[in-house]
């Protein structure tokens, strides 16, 4: 079996060059999910931390390409380089590295670039994992991951979270009003629209999620509203829906 551990800071193929950038053997390997994707939050005792944070995606459209963002939370774990078996390409991996943990396969998500014909994939100490994981990925993932207290004997530390809470809070609200939308829920617009100068919340008539947008009660019928349009906290602050604490 090849391990990471081989193959770090190598040509593994011929022009193809693996820089790992590991702490004393141990990567932080970082577990994604979207909020929603699973019923009850994965604990484990060898979890170093579990926090919030904002997925973004990349579609590739016919006029460009368009980003979204989804709230969600990210599994920590620090896995040995030894525990990460190596599936060892027939082409460079293109900042995408595969391996299994515990039978688990699993993308690394890095990054690359080429020089002098020679393509290198780079991942620091933190790495990310492809989203959504299976429950048994992850438990497979923490049964052969590292005691989190060796972690804190390393004098290891985690850095502040690149995203703010109110913004993890705007999506939380986004994904559980969207699932609540119905005739009669009444719509907040973002602080910056208004129906006419009116501020008013106004009740749905009727929801298109196929065009990501609801018609509501207006002075002379129904108005349209896109999902864009709508202010998450808002609304769900008004419908008196109950959302998860965030910090």
């Amino acid at each position: 079996m090849t391990t990471l551990a081989d193959v770090k800071n190598s040509e593994v193929i011929p022009d193809y060059f693996l820089n790992i950038r590991d702490h004393k053997g141990f990567l932080l390997l970082c577990v994604p999910e979207d909020y929603g994707h699973r019923s009850k939050v994965f604990t484990h005792p060898k979890l170093v931390d579990t926090r919030w944070t904002l997925n973004e995606y990349k579609h590739d459209m016919v006029y460009g390409k368009k980003w979204t963002r989804h709230a969600g939370r990210i599994y920590m774990f620090l896995m040995p380089l030894t525990a990460m078996e190596y599936d060892i390409p027939k082409e460079p991996g293109y900042s995408y590295i595969k391996v299994k943990i515990n039978g688990a396969k699993i993308t690394l998500s890095t990054s690359g670039g080429s020089s002098s014909g020679t393509w290198t994939d780079y991942t620091g100490f933190s790495v990310k994992t492809s989203v959504n994981p299976k429950h048994s990925t992850l438990k497979k993932i923490a049964d052969v991951a590292e005691d989190p207290k060796v972690f804190e004997d390393m004098g290891l530390e985690l850095s502040e979270s690149m995203h703010d809470a109110d913004s993890i809070r705007f999506y939380v609200a986004e994904f559980e009003v969207r699932k609540a939308l119905a005739s009669g829920l009444k719509i907040c617009l973002d602080r910056f629209l208004s129906f006419n100068g009116d501020h008013t919340p106004r009740a749905i008539r009727s929801v298109n999620r196929k065009r990501r947008s609801v018609i509501v009660e207006g002075a002379w019928g129904g108005v349209r509203v896109k999902y864009s349009q709508i202010d998450w906290l808002k609304t769900a602050e008004t419908n008196e829906i109950k959302l998860p604490e965030v910090v």
